[in-house]
């Protein structure tokens, strides 16, 4: 429904609610981000070409297929969706605070195993990816560099990307292939 966004406004809607109940951080996230820019490029509050990237992020994050459901028609009511797409990230944590007397030093708060140097994205409520592969990890304790982090590892991660706390990092998923 976020490209009939003007429609519902003008039909007297007010709010909306993003289901996220049984959904991922990251998918809660990215589509809630999206709908924010593509309502505040309805208000003017920026353009329909600032918001486009952020909804265009919706893609990559596995989802069921896009439809109307029962606003416009029955008929789009009682389409079964046939799948779950497929999406080319996971998520691979977020960042907490910042540590040691650096700006490039920030807790990562794993929650998928990474191994340095693969590809991560790191993203933000008004940041679009941006990916590194030249980041460190390390551990907060003993300082010595990590060559992998996984769920419950402590870990800081080193990097020259401007981040902040809460930011979104995703990997790429090794087992995704395009379903187009």
């Amino acid at each position: 429904m976020i490209e009939h966004l003007g429609r519902m406004r003008d039909a007297g809607v007010d709010a909306i609610k993003i289901e996220g109940r049984m959904k991922s951080l990251y998918y809660t996230a990215m589509v809630a981000r999206a709908y924010r820019k593509g309502i505040d490029a309805l208000e003017g509050k920026l353009s329909q070409e600032e918001a486009r990237p952020y909804i265009d992020e919706l893609d990559n994050v596995s989802h069921r297929e896009f439809s109307t459901g029962f606003y416009f028609s029955r008929a789009d009511a009682d389409k079964t969706t046939r799948r779950e797409s497929s999406a080319p990230y996971l998520l691979a944590g977020t960042i907490g605070k910042r540590v040691g007397g650096t700006e490039r030093d920030w807790e990562f708060i794993s929650m998928n195993k990474i191994v340095a140097g693969e590809p991560l994205d790191f993203l933000g409520p008004d940041a679009l990816p941006v990916t590194d592969c030249s980041y460190e990890l390390f551990d907060p304790e003993t300082g010595e560099r990590l060559e992998w982090v996984s769920h419950g590892h402590p870990c800081v991660i080193r990097t020259s990307v401007p981040l902040r706390e809460r930011f979104i990092v995703r990997s790429r998923d090794p087992a995704w292939t395009n379903p187009r």
